[in-house]
């Protein structure tokens, strides 16, 4: 069995270390920009009724009563 330096285990240690806290990190980034985009509505037909729906009160036509 030939001797493995201690240094060498810490920094095996920390490489994987630092390998598990980025894949975290990535996980998280991109869950916190699934949410975003669904608190902006950004799912393309989603984000035009709302603008569209912003827009009916300005528009005082008898047809478009149901909607408002």
């Amino acid at each position: 069995m030939e001797e493995v330096s201690v240094r060498e285990i810490a920094n095996h240690k920390l490489l994987l270390k630092t390998r598990v806290i980025q894949q975290i990190k990535k996980k998280k980034r991109k869950k916190n920009k699934r949410k975003k985009n669904k608190m902006l509505g950004l799912s393309g037909i989603g984000n035009k009724i709302l603008v569209s729906l912003s827009f009916l009160p300005l528009i005082n036509d008898p047809c478009l009563e149901g909607f408002k």
